[in-house]
């Protein structure tokens, strides 16, 4: 059995989209505590990786990693 997956994309602008839907912070970390309990995992891309990485940016990878998931970076879209 497959392990459930999050989707994190992080748009140039700094909009975070959840699995194709755009999400606050707050749901994020919402959703990040359910998928734990269920034992998932993270797949997050950045657009615009290889640039600077701005406060907004700063606080979604932060949430992400305190959520302790497995993480999969991506170089293409979540």
């Amino acid at each position: 059995m497959t392990n459930p997956l999050a989707r994190v994309k992080v748009e140039r602008g700094g909009r975070l989209i959840l699995d194709g839907t755009p999400v606050t912070l707050a749901q994020l970390r919402k959703a990040l505590l359910a998928l734990k309990k269920s034992k998932g995992r993270v797949r997050y891309y950045r657009e615009g990786s290889r640039s600077e990485v701005s406060r907004a940016t700063l606080r979604i990878w932060t949430a992400v990693m305190d959520a302790g998931l497995p993480i999969e970076l991506c170089e293409d879209a979540a």
